[in-house]
């Protein structure tokens, strides 16, 4: 299945039309979470299992702080076990404070 054209946008550093949406399911996952809208939102949550989408939210360095709280709240999952944000969260307020 490919990809909605509106997407598009959320895959600027990759040939668009070559994802496979079970294939890259990982870093679709990922760059919704980060980047997607509302549309967006909702054809992942349509396309993907909870589980899937549950565990790239907690492996995922990508996120902002803004989006990873966002989907931590919509997920319902627990700031406090995430493996991997600490480290990285302190590394990315040095970087950009903002």
């Amino acid at each position: 299945m490919k990809l909605p054209k509106a997407f598009k946008k959320y895959f600027w550093d990759v040939n668009f039309e070559k994802l496979d949406d079970k294939k890259d399911h990982v870093y679709i996952i990922t760059r919704i979470l980060g980047y997607g809208g509302i549309e967006a939102a909702r054809w992942m949550m349509k396309h993907y299992p909870k589980k899937d989408i549950t565990k790239v939210a907690k492996n995922s360095r990508e996120m902002s702080k803004k989006a990873m709280n966002f989907w931590y709240l919509i997920l319902n999952l627990s700031k406090n076990k995430s493996c991997s944000k600490k480290l990285y969260l302190k590394t990315q307020n040095k970087l950009w404070p903002y």
